[in-house]
């Protein structure tokens, strides 16, 4: 993983003149997605003119975020994430796998956000609920994940950063807000809800290991989980595959930013993540 800041030419093709975009370093990662395919998919989702992210920058400030994402960790916290959305009326985020387990459980995301080329993210939006969700869709995404939604009132995209984005392709304007999400869409969510003024978190379903099966149970379209491996923490070994691994690393490393940056608080973490286990301070909820 290199981690670096972008400099000022960079940040100037991610947004025009007079927007305005928080200088945290780019945090790297390799796509498994070839370039010219996922260039394709990006200027299919800037042909159809959707509100960007950036309008609903900090329009969530004031307000504690509650992140869900897909380790099976997530079912054995259903009526806490109930409690957090009743009582303290906190900002719900899920990725998109998760919205069936939403349904199914009766919780009312208030957004849900997409970051994976897959086809197979369109298997979580068959059926999407007629509730206030708005949905925030990478322009990367399969434009079979915006027909999905194409009569939902609220979609919003957002970039992610692209090293092999053509400086000549003027078919993708360069606009709006820029996500570091790493390689996973929980941390694409974490950096979602900084930038909609959520300065507190509450993670669910960020495992990053095997130990307790490998999904929760009702998400959509789950991946094969290989190139499996074991971490030694303390005297605790954690079977994990090398993208989890990859995941835990950067989600300390966009804390960092975060933190310096002024952006996050306070994070916890519930169920037995790995990056619990890693944390120097004390991050369980």
């Amino acid at each position: 993983m290199n981690v670096r800041a972008p400099t000022e030419a960079e940040l100037a093709k991610l947004a025009p003149p007079g927007v305005y975009l928080r200088r945290i370093p780019i945090v790297n990662c390799v796509n498994k997605f070839p370039a010219e395919e996922r260039m394709a998919k990006m200027r299919a989702a800037s042909a159809r003119n959707l509100p960007d992210m950036i309008e609903l920058e900090g329009c969530e400030a004031g307000r504690q975020g509650v992140i869900i994402g897909g380790g099976p960790s997530a079912d054995e916290y259903i009526e806490k994430i109930k409690d957090y959305d009743s009582y303290l009326h906190c900002c719900l985020i899920t990725i998109e796998r998760m919205l069936p387990w939403c349904v199914a459980h009766g919780i009312s995301p208030d957004y849900v956000i997409a970051l994976d080329a897959n086809l197979d993210v369109t298997e979580a939006l068959q059926f999407p609920p007629p509730w206030g969700t708005r949905y925030l869709i990478a322009m990367q995404c399969h434009p079979a994940v915006f027909d999905c939604l194409s009569d939902i009132p609220e979609v919003y995209t957002f970039q992610t950063p692209q090293r092999e984005l053509d400086e000549d392709d003027t078919a993708i304007e360069r606009r709006g807000m820029t996500l570091n999400s790493g390689g996973s869409v929980v941390l694409g969510a974490m950096s979602a809800a900084m930038a909609l003024g959520i300065k507190s978190l509450h993670i669910f379903g960020f495992d990053c290991h095997l130990g307790n099966g490998g999904y929760a149970k009702k998400i959509a379209g789950v991946g094969e989980q290989i190139e499996k491996c074991t971490v030694r923490i303390d005297d605790r070994d954690f079977v994990t595959t090398l993208p989890y691994l990859a995941f835990a690393q950067q989600f300390f490393t966009l804390l960092q930013f975060a933190r310096d940056d002024e952006l996050l608080d306070a994070v916890k973490f519930y169920g037995d993540s790995m990056i619990s286990a890693m944390s120097k301070e004390d991050i369980r909820g």
